[in-house]
C-alpha cells in the first residue's frame, strides 16, 4: 500500500476539520479543495478532539473519522493521490488556491481559526422568524402550529452548517408571508428542549403543524430541498383564514374571527367562498336566521360545495334545536323518559350540529322506530339528511341503511 493510503491515527483539533475532503486529481495532497457538502460535518462533530484515518475501498481511498468512540465516513478522496507526500494532520484552515481568491469563502473560513471571534446568528428583522425557548415553546409553537406550520430550527453558534441553512429558512418565511414561520432554538440556551426532542445531530429542523411533530430533516439542505420539504404542509390563503377562524371559535371569541373573515372580505371582495366562513361564524355565535340569509345568497357552485352543505345541514338542525335546554340535561331527559320524542330530536339535532354522526343517527332512529308520524317522519328524513352530510364515515352510513331496511321491511 502506497504510503499515503497507510492509516493512521492522528489527533487533531476539531475546529480544523470541516467536512468531506475532496482531492482534485494530480493536486499535491495539501492543497485540497472543499466540496459543497463540506459544511455537514460541522454540524455533525461536536467534541474536543476526533482521530481520523483512511481505508482503501474498491481501489479508492475512503476518509473515515472518529469522534467520542462514534464512526463517520466522510467519503472517497479522489484518485490520483497516490505517490504523492505522506499524509499530514489537517491544517488550521483547508482550502484551496482557489478558495484562497474568494474573499467571501476566506472570511467564512478564518472564524473557525483559532481566536476568531464567535458567530453569533443575526436577528431576524421578519415578524415570522423569532427565537423561541422552552418558557413560550407551547403558545408560541405547538398553539400557532394549529393555524400555520411552523419549522423549528434547533442551531447553535459553532455550527457552520446552521449559518448556511439560517437564510433559506428565513427567505422562505418571508416570502410566504405569514403561511410558514420558523422559530429558532438554541441548542446552548436551551439544553433541555434540544434532549426532549431528541436532537444529536445540528442543524435539525422540525416540522410543527396541528399542534403535532410532522416531519424532521438534519443537516444542511439546499434551497429547492427545503421547499421540496414544506411543500406539503403550506396551507393556502383561503386554508388559513378557516384555521384561524377555528382557533379563534375554539378560544371562545366569535368577535374576533368575525373581524378575521370581514378583514378579508374587504381585501378580497370577489371571492366568494368567503361568505360561507362568516355563516360558519354567525353559527358559532347563534346568529341562525343571519347564517341562513347569507347561505341562501350564495352562489349556486359555492352552494353545492361540501363546506356550504355540511353548514346548511348545521344550520337547519341548530334552528330546529334552538332554545332547547343544554345536551346533557336532554340526554338525562331521554334516559328517564325514553319516550320524549321532542327532547331526542333535540339531542340528535344537537349532535349533529357538533359532528357527532353516530351519536345523531342513533337517536334518529330510535324516533323512526317509535313513531313515524312524528314531525312528519322526521326520524327518517334526518337520517337520510345526514348520509348526504360530507365527511359521514361510510360505514356508518352502511350500517343505518341495512338496519332502516330491516325496520321498513
Amino acid at each position: 500500500m502506497d504510503a499515503v493510503a497507510v492509516e493512521t491515527n492522528v489527533r487533531v483539533s476539531q475546529r480544523y476539520i470541516e467536512g468531506f475532503i475532496s482531492q482534485q486529481e494530480g493536486e499535491p495532497l495539501d492543497t485540497v479543495r472543499l466540496s459543497d457538502d463540506l459544511q455537514a460535518l460541522w454540524g455533525t462533530l461536536r467534541f474536543d478532539d476526533v482521530s481520523w484515518r483512511l481505508d482503501e475501498r474498491d481501489g479508492r481511498s475512503v476518509l473515515h473519522v472518529e469522534a467520542a468512540g462514534d464512526p463517520y465516513e466522510l467519503g472517497f478522496l479522489r484518485p490520483g493521490i497516490r505517490n504523492r507526500r505522506p499524509r499530514r494532520a489537517i491544517p488550521p484552515c483547508i482550502c484551496s488556491s482557489a478558495a484562497r481568491s474568494d474573499p467571501a469563502r476566506m472570511r467564512r473560513l478564518r472564524q473557525f481559526e483559532p481566536g476568531a471571534r464567535p458567530y453569533t446568528r443575526a436577528v431576524s428583522e421578519s415578524p415570522h422568524v423569532f427565537d423561541v425557548g422552552a418558557a413560550d415553546f407551547v403558545p408560541r409553537v405547538l398553539d400557532k402550529s394549529r393555524q400555520v406550520p411552523v419549522l423549528v430550527d434547533f442551531w447553535a453558534d459553532w455550527c457552520a452548517p446552521c449559518k448556511a441553512l439560517a437564510p433559506i429558512l428565513e427567505k422562505l418565511a418571508v416570502e410566504l408571508g405569514g403561511r410558514l414561520l420558523v422559530a429558532k432554538v438554541d441548542t446552548e440556551a436551551e439544553p433541555q428542549l434540544a434532549a426532549q426532542f431528541g436532537i444529536r445531530s445540528l442543524p435539525t429542523v422540525v416540522l410543527v403543524s396541528g399542534g403535532e411533530i410532522r416531519d424532521h430533516f438534519m443537516g444542511a439542505q439546499p434551497e429547492t430541498a427545503v421547499r421540496a420539504f414544506v411543500q406539503p404542509w403550506l396551507r393556502s390563503p383561503a386554508q388559513q383564514l378557516a384555521a384561524a377562524v377555528s382557533a379563534s371559535l375554539a378560544a371562545g371569541d366569535p368577535a374576533a374571527a368575525r373581524a378575521l373573515v370581514e378583514q378579508a372580505m374587504a381585501e378580497q371582495p370577489d371571492d366568494p367562498t368567503l361568505p360561507v366562513e362568516l355563516a360558519r361564524v354567525c353559527l358559532a355565535d347563534g346568529r341562525l336566521e343571519e347564517a341562513q340569509q347569507i347561505l341562501d345568497g350564495l352562489r349556486a357552485d359555492v352552494r353545492e360545495s361540501d363546506g356550504a352543505r355540511l353548514l346548511a345541514a348545521s344550520v337547519g338542525f341548530a334552528r330546529a334545536c334552538a332554545g332547547a335546554p343544554p345536551e346533557t340535561e336532554l340526554a338525562a331527559r331521554v334516559g328517564e323518559r325514553p319516550e320524549d320524542l321532542e327532547s331526542r330530536y333535540q339531542l340528535a339535532a344537537k349532535r349533529v350540529v357538533r359532528q357527532d354522526y353516530a351519536g345523531a343517527l342513533e337517536q334518529f332512529f330510535e324516533i323512526m322506530r317509535r313513531d313515524r308520524r312524528f314531525r312528519d317522519d322526521a326520524g327518517r328524513a334526518s337520517i337520510v339528511s345526514v348520509f348526504e352530510l360530507p365527511g359521514v364515515d361510510p360505514a356508518l352510513v352502511a350500517q343505518y341503511r341495512r338496519r332502516m331496511a330491516a325496520l321498513l321491511y
